[in-house]
């Protein structure tokens, strides 16, 4: 578990942003220009040491090739939309006013004093915070969209699997039925050949005395006509005619 999160971590933070950048070679060459201006940008007025400015400048970068590789894969939704214009505008609005004010604030142009004062004290400060915060805050919120899809397609999977597997379970249960059925035919027809079987190798039963018929010739009874002509060695029909009922 814990092998499979790190990759699935080393996947989404690192593998995926160089992904992105390779796809997007020739422009990831071209804003290699403005994360040096955003570090500059960051510790010009002495107010991000270069230790600080210059990852925040590559943390910016990241993030914005982590999103657009993320906004590939989210569906897409109002929602995800709105984030993803939101991240597309501020990195934009970052870059440009990152760069320009970098520019202008060199000594070569003086335009911003070395120390800015009030006016230009607020707004480099609005600057350097409010685009950056609006970025994240986008990409954030696009993640966050990403993730609930995948887990929402993780359910939908779950779901359709139970069900998958309910139904087989179902076709197992009638196949199951249905074999015992057919043993339970297979056992009545086997026990009715036993008993066909056991009827054949009875057997038969001498017929009741009460329902013979004695039969008297020469003075000589006989228990029936048939032991009569057996004794006298005569056929049955000569004994009917000779005999003389009891």
């Amino acid at each position: 578990m814990a092998v499979s999160a790190l990759r699935r971590g080393f996947t989404f933070a690192i593998w995926g942003p160089i992904a992105t950048a390779w796809e997007l070679a020739p422009q990831t060459a071209i804003t290699t220009a403005s994360v040096y201006m955003v570090a500059q940008f960051g510790m010009q007025h002495g107010i991000l040491p270069w230790w600080i400015a210059w990852p925040m400048a590559g943390g910016f970068e990241w993030t914005w090739l982590r999103s657009i590789r993320t906004a590939g894969m989210v569906r897409r939704s109002k929602e995800s939309e709105r984030w993803i214009n939101l991240l597309t505008r501020t990195a934009l609005i970052t870059v440009l006013a990152f760069g320009i004010l970098y520019i202008i604030g060199l000594p070569t142009f003086g335009i911003i004093p070395a120390e800015p004062g009030p006016v230009w004290g607020i707004a480099l400060a609005l600057a350097k915070v409010i685009p950056i915060a609006l970025m994240g805050y986008a990409a954030a919120n696009l993640h966050r969209i990403h993730k609930q899809q995948l887990l929402a397609d993780a359910d939908a999977r779950a779901s359709e699997d139970r069900a998958r597997l309910l139904a087989l379970q179902a076709q197992q249960d009638a196949i199951e039925m249905e074999k015992r059925r057919k043993l339970m035919e297979i056992d009545v027809w086997r026990q009715g050949l036993e008993i066909k079987r056991q009827l054949r190798a009875r057997p038969a039963s001498p017929a009741p005395v009460g329902r013979r018929k004695a039969v008297t010739i020469d003075g000589v009874t006989y228990e029936s006509r048939a032991a009569a002509a057996a004794a006298l060695g005569i056929s049955p029909q000569a004994v009917s005619k000779r005999a003389k009922k009891v």
